[in-house]
């Protein structure tokens, strides 16, 4: 990632970011008191609104795990392991910019209170409108905090992304971002792109799997896939894996691929 430079694309983003929320009267969340959990034990939390309420929430969600570990005796090893962790992640986390911040304790609350997704009943239209920068440092750190699952916990998060190079570097940290979800947590447009389709499979091979359904019926967009890996055959139909040119070229660029392929494909490539 060109990381530097996204930084300082950052810097001057975010601050004609608060002025334009400062001049429209905004906030950075819409509920700033939603109701989370089930309807027999909700409970309202609040959404916080500086550093300050950011330091207090992460001090308090300490404090409790360390309690919770003090009822625990024989355990207290484990619990203490987790609070060490737990605590650097905040101290991180209190070095970011503040609606960074902001936005990584509020949805963390929300996540850990079981708040109703999608998140669009919480932040406002301003969270959309950061630099992605911004954006990408409150996904990687509500995955390390939290956890959040594309479509499972909101909005696609990988909607977020302009910069291919925060995409991939999203999907290469968090490759169950797309894996194994309901919806579309990648823009089909994107998809079409040029090298898209190579690049997304030389970070891992098994991405291919979301990619849309006319992708993985074109046989040029299937030979671009092969030739970074060959086993994402895998995930296309048999009539295609089949195909002498599919079948070589996917052999070729990973011998894995070969278990994929019929008896008579092979023998016909001198395979067997």
């Amino acid at each position: 990632m060109k990381k530097k430079e996204l930084e300082a694309e950052a810097v001057i983003h975010r601050e004609e970011w608060k002025a334009k929320m400062f001049l429209q009267s905004g906030s950075f969340f819409d509920d700033q008191n939603p109701k989370c959990g089930w309807e027999d034990n909700a409970q309202i939390i609040n959404m916080p609104q500086s550093k300050e309420d950011v330091k207090m929430y992460f001090r308090a969600h300490e404090k409790f795990t360390l309690e919770s570990a003090n009822n625990y005796g024989g355990l207290w090893g484990k619990f203490r392991e987790g609070l060490i962790q737990q605590s650097k992640l905040h101290e991180e986390i209190f070095k970011l910019p503040e609606n960074v911040q902001i936005y990584i304790a509020g949805l963390h609350n929300a996540i850990e209170s079981e708040a109703p997704m999608p998140w669009e009943g919480i932040v406002s239209r301003f969270f959309y409108t950061q630099h992605e920068w911004d954006l990408f440092l409150i996904l990687d750190m509500l995955q390390k905090t939290s956890g959040i699952h594309g479509h499972d916990d909101g909005p696609w998060p990988l909607y977020w992304f302009e910069s291919r190079e925060l995409l991939f570097e999203a999907l290469h940290l968090y490759p169950e971002l797309i894996k194994n979800r309901v919806g579309r947590s990648l823009p089909l447009r994107i998809w079409d792109q040029k090298d898209f389709v190579k690049e997304i499979v030389a970070v891992n091979f098994e991405l291919f799997k979301s990619a849309p359904r006319h992708i993985k019926e074109s046989r040029d967009k299937v030979l671009e896939a092969a030739r970074v890996d060959g086993r994402i055959i895998g995930f296309i139909k048999t009539n295609m894996r089949n195909d002498p040119e599919v079948a070589l070229t996917a052999v070729n660029s990973h011998p894995d691929a070969e278990q994929y392929l019929f008896k008579k494909t092979k023998v016909e490539l001198g395979l067997i």
